[in-house]
This record gives C-alpha cells, sequence and structure tokens, in this order.
C-alpha cells in the first residue's frame, strides 16, 4: 500500500515558474537570506532582539516599521497608525468586528426560527454556514496583502453570498445529507463530526459557529475539534485560542468596546444592548456544548509531521480509525488541503476521492475540504473549467497560474 501519492509534487517543483514554490524559491527566499547576511552583526542582531522582547513583555505599542525601501511599508505603517495597537492587544478577530457581530446575531435568529426545523431550511442554513466558513479561510493573515477593508469586504454573510460564483467544487448538500439520513437512522445514538482546523482569530469563530449549529440542530451530537500543536507554515490555531476565542466572547464589552488607557474609545465604537446579547447568546451555547463534552478538542502531533495525510493510516493508525468513526470530518484550509491531496500536481479533473488515496470514504472517512485556493493544486474540476476559470478572471487571457 502506497503511503504517498506517485505523482510530481507540486509545491515543490521550483522549475515551474507558475508554481507557488517557484516565488518563494527565486524571490522570496533570496530576499529573506540578502537581508540577513546584511544584517549579520552579531551585537546588532542581539541588541535588536533584546528591545524586542521587551516591547513584548511590557505590552509596548507597535512602533512604524523602518523603511528598508520596500514598496509595502507605507502601507504597513498607515495600517498600524490606524489601529493604535500594542503587542498585546493586535488581533484580526478584533479587527473582524462589524462580521463578528453580523454573524452572532444571524446564529440567534436561525436558533429561534421556528422553520429550522423543516428540512429545506436546515439543508439552506446549512449550506451557509459551511460557506460562511470557507470564507472565513480566505481572510487568514497568510494573505498578509490584505488591508482592514479588504478583510471586511471578504467576511460576513452577504460577502459569502456574493462569493458564491467562485465556489469551484461543491459537494456541501452531500455533506448535508450524510448528517440527515445519519440523524433519522440513529436515533440516540452518537453522531460525530470532525473538523480539522486551520486558522484562529476570524476562521476559528467560523467554524465555532458551524459547531454550535451542527450541535443545536442535531446534525451532529457531538463536534471535535482538532488543533495544531505548534504553529505550523501558514495555520496557526493551538489549543489556547479556543479558551481565548471563548473569553472574548464571555466578556464582550471588554474585548470590542473599552477604551484605551487614554482614556479614548476604540474606532469603531461600543456595543449596543442587542450586539452585546447576541455575543452572550453565542457565548452561552457554546460554554454550554464544551462542559457537557459535545464541544471537545483532542490533540495529536500527527497534524504537524512532514508528509501528507497519505501517511496517516501508517504513520498513526489509532488516529485514523478514530476518524473512521466520525460521520464526516471537515479539512479547513488551503494547507490541510494541500496535505490531503499529497501537494501533488494531478490532472485537474483528478476525482477527489483518488486524490486524497487512503482517506476517501471507501476507507470509512468521509471528508469534506473547505478551501479558498492559495496555491497550485486543484482537483475536481469538470473538463474545461479550470482553462475557463483563468481566463475568466484575467480579462480572457490564459496565464498558466491560477492563483
Amino acid at each position: 500500500m502506497n503511503n504517498s501519492p506517485r505523482q510530481p509534487i507540486a509545491g515543490h517543483d521550483a522549475s515551474n515558474e507558475l508554481s507557488f514554490a517557484y516565488v518563494s524559491a527565486h524571490d522570496w527566499w533570496s530576499v529573506i537570506l540578502a537581508g540577513a547576511i546584511a544584517d549579520s552583526e552579531g551585537d546588532k542582531i542581539i541588541e535588536g532582539l533584546r528591545a524586542l522582547r521587551s516591547e513584548i513583555q511590557s505590552d509596548a505599542k507597535l512602533t512604524p516599521l523602518p523603511d528598508n525601501g520596500f514598496h509595502d511599508i507605507v502601507g504597513y505603517n498607515e495600517e498600524l497608525a490606524q489601529r493604535d495597537a500594542t503587542w498585546m492587544n493586535i488581533s484580526t478577530f478584533k479587527c473582524s468586528k462589524p462580521a463578528v457581530l453580523e454573524l452572532a446575531a444571524r446564529y440567534k435568529a436561525i436558533q429561534n426560527d421556528p422553520a429550522i426545523e423543516s428540512i429545506a431550511s436546515e439543508r439552506h442554513i446549512f449550506q451557509e454556514m459551511c460557506e460562511i466558513c470557507l470564507w472565513g479561510n480566505a481572510t487568514d493573515l497568510s494573505l498578509t496583502s490584505l488591508t482592514y477593508g479588504d478583510i471586511q469586504k471578504l467576511q460576513g454573510s452577504e460577502a459569502g453570498k456574493m462569493q458564491e460564483k467562485n465556489v469551484l467544487v461543491k459537494d456541501i448538500p452531500d455533506a448535508y445529507d450524510v448528517l440527515k439520513n445519519t440523524r433519522q437512522e440513529r436515533n440516540d445514538e452518537e453522531i460525530r463530526v470532525d473538523i480539522v482546523l486551520d486558522n484562529a482569530g476570524f476562521e476559528l469563530y467560523v467554524d465555532l459557529l458551524l459547531a454550535g449549529y451542527l450541535l443545536s440542530t442535531g446534525l451532529a451530537t457531538k463536534v471535535v475539534l482538532r488543533p495544531i500543536l505548534m504553529p505550523w507554515l501558514v495555520s496557526d490555531v493551538l489549543p489556547v485560542d479556543f479558551t481565548n476565542l471563548l473569553l472574548a466572547l464571555s466578556d464582550p464589552e471588554n474585548f470590542f468596546g473599552t477604551a484605551d488607557s487614554d482614556g479614548n474609545l476604540p474606532p469603531q465604537g461600543t456595543l449596543s444592548d442587542e450586539e452585546r446579547g447576541n455575543l452572550t447568546f453565542l457565548f452561552d451555547q457554546l460554554n454550554g456544548f464544551s462542559k457537557l463534552g459535545r464541544l471537545a478538542m483532542h490533540l495529536d502531533p500527527f497534524w504537524t509531521t512532514g508528509g501528507s495525510y497519505w501517511s496517516l493510516p501508517h504513520v498513526t493508525p489509532s488516529l485514523f480509525e478514530e476518524l473512521e468513526r466520525s460521520e464526516l470530518v471537515l479539512f479547513k484550509g488551503d494547507l490541510n488541503y494541500r496535505k490531503l491531496t499529497g501537494d501533488c500536481q494531478w490532472e485537474t479533473t483528478t476525482l477527489f476521492s483518488t486524490a486524497i488515496g487512503r482517506l476517501d470514504k471507501v476507507s470509512g472517512i468521509r471528508s469534506l475540504a473547505l478551501r479558498t485556493c492559495k496555491a497550485d493544486v486543484v482537483v475536481g474540476l469538470p473538463e474545461g473549467e479550470d482553462q475557463r476559470f483563468r481566463q475568466t478572471h484575467q480579462d480572457g487571457q490564459d496565464i498558466g497560474s491560477r492563483k
């Protein structure tokens, strides 16, 4: 049995000028190394690190970045000037306040809507919640060129609806049918959904909205969150992030609305009674599910091992067997998608079930990847769809790259 796909590795092919690896190796690495060589004066480096440590420990205000001649420095410093941020309060979750409030209101409205019990309404809302999770992945910090305004345009339920036309593979309805049918067949038996997490902050927030929705409707009786043990490439959600997010929801006025040490209110103002109530409602539900063990967190070092997920049955058979007992395993984000597919140069028409090897449903694992495309590998597209999409998004010119 193969533990890795017999395909060229997409992410490692730095000879392909259209690949993500080429840009990394030929552009980014050389710049990073050149900067390291230029600044390789030992005493200067040590002095700088000591100053940085002191600033972090004292929660000092973030100072403007020194002008190194790069074109993006001005933009970064403008963002820092707008946020009045210190080392401990800079947070993309706080910057996502409008979408956080909107989605908390939407979540409460769904819970209080009698129509939620109808299959048609439930199917639609399940689709909506999954798509909110999908577009939450579009705002992670691997997209470092996103401004505060760009982040807000990608967040919220309305933004998700506008982006629906950009979804290339739509398997969410099939995932709903699996959970609905299982609920009808199981009665009082456990129905478990696992979520292999990607990023903290706003993306984790929308993941928890989906978890709460699944548990409140009975589409799942238990949701298992699977974070990583250390920041890994562009994924960073750690166990402590779940605790910190719940703490923020438990005291939203303090997190979003209190004045700073100089008595100045945040630019976005304080919370209204309705907004505070919506966030409290969400916290009470998530905290209640957590206390009952219905919303749980399981840790495993496998997620930060070097190989692809093709190696899971061989490297960590106990985790593989555990995932087989789940009704649905959601893999969040681009990195998880790439590791699922071996980060290979698959033909875009390759079936997803082929590209993920032993993790397909034949093995007993039902996988759903919610991924915003940020790298080369893409599978599961109809014939000609990749060509059509690239031409559509480049004013009719096929540039070869889908990034």
